[in-house]
């Protein structure tokens, strides 16, 4: 599925896992606990993957009070409020229809790049890789993504130099810097809290991995 296809059928298939969800929850069973707890922890994960924070959380908290729907009435009570307030996060979704978020990959390895390009696409991001510094500080501007993905190994710089030219480029427009590399977790902290990155992820932890921190800047975005 593409990303494009993805975010534009995210509000119409909510909309039914929630309506699903508060059918299954009047009826105060084990299974229908489990099935709708399901039913939003599935939704939290899509929220996410797609960047609609506030319904992720929404989401997580309706699955947690979905499981004691079997034991606790006020659980019901909960779990029914925070559904409704979902479905009115989705309607106002529906009305204010938003692109999914943007990734510029920094990466002088145009095979890299391109794996984690077509990972973060298939999780519904945009997404653009450039393998040079100077074509990094016009893309930010031109591209004007959410976050930038920046490989600590660029040739002709450094990381403390680079994150600075990104951050000058986009003056007072947010953009997050997330610090990727094959170095380990370890060298990779002390290099973020050199450039004041928002976030770090080495490869050695796999692709899924790469798409998680990006994933879970995003979503402090909103």
């Amino acid at each position: 599925m593409s990303e494009v296809t993805a975010s534009s059928i995210f509000p119409t298939a909510a909309r039914q896992q929630v309506r699903t969800a508060l059918e299954l929850a009047t009826k105060r069973t084990a299974e229908n606990a489990s099935r709708v707890a399901a039913e939003l922890g599935a939704l939290a994960s899509q929220a996410a993957a797609l960047g609609h924070g506030s319904i992720a959380d929404l989401a997580r908290r309706g699955s947690e009070q979905a499981r004691l729907i079997d034991r606790d009435h006020a659980a019901v009570t909960a779990c029914a409020r925070i559904l409704r307030e979902l479905a009115r996060a989705i309607e106002a979704l529906e009305r204010s229809p938003r692109r999914p978020h943007r990734v510029l990959v920094v990466d002088d390895s145009s095979l890299n790049a391109t794996v984690v390009c077509d990972a973060l696409q298939r999780a519904a991001f945009e997404t653009r890789y450039v393998e040079d510094a100077d074509s990094a500080v016009a893309d930010i501007v031109r591209f004007a993504p959410d976050v930038v993905l920046v490989d600590v190994h660029m040739p002709d710089t450094t990381p403390v130099e680079l994150c600075a030219r990104l951050r000058a480029a986009v003056g007072a427009r947010a953009v997050r810097l997330v610090l990727f590399s094959g170095l380990p977790d370890e060298e990779l902290a002390v290099i973020e809290q050199e450039t004041r990155a928002d976030g770090f992820v080495s490869k050695e932890r796999g692709i899924d991995a790469v798409v998680d921190e990006v994933t879970s800047v995003c979503r402090r975005l909103g």
